[in-house]
């Protein structure tokens, strides 16, 4: 799992938020570093669950199987949600018994699951709705909810390690 340019990334754009923070005349970029965050990971994320799969069909099958189970598991998925998303990749790839097993013995993937479906649905609800066509002086105050790069960035973290974990028990399996 590299994880290097996410975090670099997600910093990055806390620092810029917060160098423009209280500025009046930056709600445009600091909307735009909140949106990018939450994007960014998002994408982090579900570039990470695909290939985690990916990489095990591939080292596990040959090679016209693992791009058969590429096509048939991981093309089809577009999202980042635990239960929607990830979940299913992970019984397509070891079973339903392995992955309740897995489930057991990562307590810390439900906060994982809660983490990665409010994403799921701040993801849909960025993507779908234009935060300017605001009349007022800070447009950034008139959203429902957006959340700081820091708070992203916090949600990496806490789901890095569960990942990693996720990443271990996988690699530990025998296929043969």
């Amino acid at each position: 799992m590299d994880d290097s340019k996410i975090e670099y990334s997600l910093k990055k754009l806390d620092e810029l938020y917060t160098e423009h923070v209280g500025q009046d005349d930056k709600d445009f970029e600091l909307s735009m570093y909140c949106k990018l965050a939450a994007l960014e990971l998002c994408g982090w994320f579900e570039e990470t669950h695909d290939e985690l799969v990916r990489k095990c069909f591939f080292k596990n099958l040959p090679e016209e199987n693992a791009k058969n189970c590429e096509k048939l598991y991981i093309s089809p998925i577009y999202g980042l949600s635990y239960d929607r998303h990830f979940r299913p990749l992970l019984v397509n790839l070891i079973g339903a018994i392995k992955v309740y097993k897995l489930e057991e013995e990562i307590p810390e993937l439900e906060g994982m699951r809660t983490i990665l479906k409010e994403l799921q649905e701040y993801r849909n609800c960025l993507a779908h709705n234009q935060y300017f066509e605001y009349k007022e002086k800070h447009p950034v105050n008139k959203q429902k909810k957006i959340d700081a790069p820091s708070v992203i960035l916090g949600h990496f973290r806490k789901c890095k390690p569960v990942i990693k974990r996720i990443e271990d028990y996988i690699h530990s399996m025998e296929f043969s």
